[in-house]
């Protein structure tokens, strides 16, 4: 049995970074409908990001893993969550974690 190694990265919107051999650079955030702090929700809402895995475009949902070439693929953090549901002037950071 082989153990299990993972890495983070944190990046903007168009940045890169590469894990493993793989290039992951987030395009664009596709939805976020994630419920408001000040908003009392029916439902969490979503965030979808559209990701460039080594040049090849796919949505990643926050908390949802996905099988990529080199392990499993997750957004596990998005950015903060503010009450009018505009973004900060500072570009907002997405987290992902590969897990062989």
């Amino acid at each position: 049995m082989q153990a299990s190694s993972s890495a983070t990265v944190q990046l903007p919107l168009g940045g890169t970074a590469e894990v493993n051999g793989m290039t992951i650079q987030p395009i664009r955030i596709v939805e976020d409908s994630r419920c408001r702090p000040t908003v009392q929700c029916v439902w969490a809402g979503r965030l979808v990001v559209l990701v460039a895995l080594d040049g090849q475009q796919r949505s990643f949902e926050l908390g949802k893993a996905q099988q990529t070439r080199v392990g499993w693929m997750t957004l596990t953090g998005g950015p903060p969550l503010t009450p009018g549901g505009v973004l900060p002037p500072v570009p907002p950071l997405l987290t992902f974690t590969v897990t062989r």
